[in-house]
C-alpha cells in the first residue's frame, strides 16, 4: 500500500487505512495460522499520525486489536534505533574525518565540468538554472510536456515513414 504526501508524512486518513487494509488482515492471518488467540497489541507513539481515538476507525473484524499508546517522549528512550543518537558524540572522535579530501561545493563540480566541455559559464549560471528548476511543476505543465513528447514521437514516425515510402516508391521505378 503505497501513498504520496507532499511532505512526506503519513496522514491520519492513510494510517487508518493502513491498519484496517493490511495491518489488521495481516495480524488476523498470521494469528489463524498459528493458532494463536485473537489478541494483538498495537502500540503507538504520539505522533500526530496516530489519531487519539484509532480504536473507533478500526473494522469489526479487526476490533481484537487492542490499541496502546507510548507516554509523551518515551520514544526515544524505548526504540533501539534512536539510542545512537546519544552514543554518536561520544565514539567518534573529530579526528576520524582526517585525510577525507575536503567537500567542493557542487556548484563548482559543474562550472568545472562545463568549462572541461568549452562552455562559458558560472556558478550565478548554475544557480540560477537550479532556481528556475525547483518548484514543482503543476498538472498542467506536466500534460504539456507530455503532449510535446507526443508531437515529437508523432513527428518522428511520420518522417521515418514518409522516408520508407520514398524508399518504396525509387525501388518501384
Amino acid at each position: 500500500m503505497w501513498r504520496a504526501n507532499p511532505k512526506a508524512w503519513v496522514t491520519r486518513q492513510f494510517f487508518v487505512q493502513w491498519v484496517n487494509l493490511v495491518f489488521g488482515p495481516s495480524v488476523k492471518k498470521y494469528l489463524q495460522e498459528n493458532n494463536l488467540p485473537m489478541q494483538a497489541p498495537l502500540v503507538l507513539d504520539n505522533a500526530p499520525a496516530h489519531p487519539p481515538n484509532l480504536e473507533d476507525d478500526i473494522l469489526e473484524e479487526f476490533k481484537f486489536i487492542k490499541v496502546l499508546y507510548l507516554p509523551p517522549n518515551t520514544t526515544p528512550i524505548l526504540q533501539p534505533m534512536d539510542q545512537q543518537k546519544k552514543l554518536w558524540p561520544e565514539s567518534v572522535a573529530e579526528s576520524t574525518f582526517e585525510g577525507f579530501e575536503p567537500e567542493v561545493p557542487v556548484e563548482e563540480e559543474i562550472v568545472s565540468l562545463g568549462r572541461s566541455m568549452s562552455l562559458v559559464m558560472d556558478e550565478r549560471d548554475v544557480n540560477e538554472l537550479v532556481k528556475e528548476h525547483s518548484q514543482e511543476l503543476t498538472t498542467e505543465e506536466l500534460q504539456e510536456l507530455q503532449s510535446q513528447q507526443i508531437r515529437g514521437f508523432c513527428k518522428k514516425l511520420v518522417l521515418r515513414k514518409s522516408q520508407r515510402w520514398r524508399i518504396l516508391s525509387l525501388q518501384v521505378r
